[in-house]
């Protein structure tokens, strides 16, 4: 697919952002790779240490998840929104443009592999797919679709 990014880990996903306004080629913004990890239920999520200036969505239909990710990335500096369906997580993207989109895949309304086609199709910005889901072909196809990484839930500080 032409313009499409390389995969990418999810950490680099976290720690890396590309700023606004996107018509104009600004280096991207490395931070340190530093790391702290937040246990939510038997789900562990890692998340960077650093200061974030970076607008991330949360698209994930199970509430604790969304709000202990969107406390960490707020402590952190970065902005959050959230949304619980998949139609609500394309709307707020077209209208905000997020630098970042964490979606889960077993969203109430749609498949998060339409989500993140619909999205791939007018907008570059980094995907990272959360999900249950352990199958390597399944990994591949949301990889193929747009995504730019995949974790699987739950996972560990290493990812």
């Amino acid at each position: 697919m032409p313009g499409r990014r390389s995969p990418r880990l999810a950490h680099e996903c976290l720690t890396s952002v590309d700023f606004p306004p996107r018509s104009v080629q600004v280096p991207r913004l490395r931070m340190a790779t530093m790391t702290s990890t937040i246990s939510v239920g038997h789900q562990r999520f890692v998340v960077p240490t650093e200061r974030l200036d970076a607008l991330v969505l949360i698209i994930d239909d199970e509430p604790q998840i969304r709000k202990a990710l969107a406390e960490l990335l707020e402590e952190r500096g970065a902005r959050v929104i959230d949304a619980a369906t998949g139609a609500e997580g394309l709307s707020l993207a077209a209208s905000s443009m997020p630098d970042l989109v964490i979606l889960d895949i077993g969203l109430p309304d749609m498949a998060g592999d339409v989500v993140c086609r619909e999205m791939r199709a007018w907008s570059q910005v980094p995907i990272v797919v959360l999900s249950a889901r352990h199958s390597e072909a399944e990994k591949v196809r949301l990889l193929d679709l747009g995504a730019d990484d995949y974790l699987t839930k739950p996972f560990g500080s290493a990812e």
